[in-house]
């Protein structure tokens, strides 16, 4: 059975886009898992009652697609890999259901949140005050160093906890490309991350996954696009996560 029939076949109240942003959480805790796509249909069926569901046109199950911005160098993809406490992505967001684009911009602080600031549209005018101050203002970058480095493709579950303080989403059939033509697909593989302004609120979903012994994660779409795709870029902390997917995905 596909996942949106999963989905439609359980008690999951839906959400719409305008209600799911009162719980927006654009300063916040992140924590990943990964898991096989075949305990998705378990792990949701537990958690039904628990959470709303954003649904877009009848449907939950939405698309998304991402292009990544970088240096010559790779700056940010480097500073990820040789764990640098202040970590910055620049990517431009496309909400495919609701036909919405961002620009975004994503810190990691020192204190291990995730900070994200969005202004609407791309990257397409790479010389516009408004795009050049964005990003000014929020990277230690400027439009003219950044070259579109990795695309992501992707379907998620937004998921948003009843009391508006958490949301998990929920990424699967991913695939992430290069702009000269290196594509990865990682079909089996979903991205769960839940995320909440502190990390000691009670979650249904970390409950339950714990009871599963399935433990939080290191994960990045762009890093590990990055690693699994440029030829002789330095990787090496990327290893052992990159073992974790295929011994994941091939249980």
């Amino acid at each position: 059975m596909i996942i949106e029939e999963v989905v439609q076949n359980l008690a999951f109240l839906p959400i719409s886009l305008k209600e799911a942003d009162k719980a927006k959480l654009m300063n916040r805790v992140d924590r990943k898992y990964l898991i096989n796509s075949a305990l998705l249909p378990e792990i949701l069926s537990q958690i039904q009652h628990n959470y709303f569901i954003l649904t877009i046109k009848k449907s939950a199950v939405l698309p998304y697609h991402t292009e990544y911005f970088d240096t010559e160098a790779r700056d940010m993809y480097l500073a990820h890999h040789n764990k640098r406490p202040l970590r910055y992505k620049i990517r431009v967001r496309s909400y495919i259901a609701s036909q919405q684009t961002f620009l975004e911009v994503k810190v990691k602080t020192p204190k291990g949140r995730t900070n994200k600031m969005r202004i609407e549209g791309g990257m397409e005018a790479k010389n516009s005050t408004a795009i050049a101050t964005f990003i000014h203002e929020n990277t230690p970058y400027s439009t003219e160093v950044l070259k579109h480095t990795l695309t992501t493709d992707f379907s998620r579950i937004s998921l948003v906890g009843k009391n508006y303080k958490e949301r998990v989403t929920i990424d699967l059939t991913l695939s992430v490309s290069t702009p000269i033509g290196y594509t990865e697909n990682l079909p089996n593989l979903c991205i769960v991350e839940v995320k909440q302004d502190k990390v000691e609120q009670e979650s249904p979903l970390v409950h339950f996954l714990r009871q599963k012994n399935i433990k939080t994660a290191s994960f990045s779409k762009y890093a590990i696009g990055t690693a699994l795709l440029v030829p002789s870029i330095k990787a090496n902390s990327f290893k052992e996560i990159i073992r974790n997917i295929n011994r994941i995905t091939h249980a």
